[in-house]
């Protein structure tokens, strides 16, 4: 099997992502050895705007540019998308509405490492609670 030049695994990258109908626009990617580096904005071309993608879409999308010959490794960093540890992908604004944790979690989790005393945290608590009544 011969080796394919990084501008050949380009080339292909370009053909898989327009098959895919991503805009070139909002995404880059370089290859170095093999490895695929893709950053920026997943999206549609601007004539299939009205098609929303989905997580199914980036991971055939990412399925498909790894089983490019000559391809090593493929690291997606978007803007827009983000992987689960179980590997799937979720669009950021999903997933940040999803997941935005509550005070009362961010103050378990300060308490718990350490960070904020919990004295402080209580005479904090009282204080605002004081204002509040005020």
């Amino acid at each position: 099997m011969e080796n394919l030049s990084d501008t050949q695994i380009r080339a292909n990258l370009r053909n898989v992502m327009n098959h895919h109908k991503v805009d070139l626009n909002k995404t880059s990617f370089v290859c170095a050895r093999g490895v695929v580096r893709m950053v920026g904005e997943l999206a549609k071309q601007q004539a299939f705007s009205g098609q929303e993608l989905n997580s199914s879409d980036v991971e055939l999308l990412e399925r498909d540019i790894a089983n490019q010959r000559g391809v090593v490794r493929v690291h997606m960093e978007l803007k827009n998308w983000l992987r689960a540890e179980s590997g799937t992908w979720s669009a950021k604004k999903e997933r940040e509405k999803a997941q935005e944790p509550t005070e009362e979690e961010i103050l378990q989790s300060l308490m718990e490492t350490r960070i904020v005393p919990v004295d402080a945290y209580f005479a904090s608590k009282r204080r605002r609670e004081r204002n509040k009544q005020d």
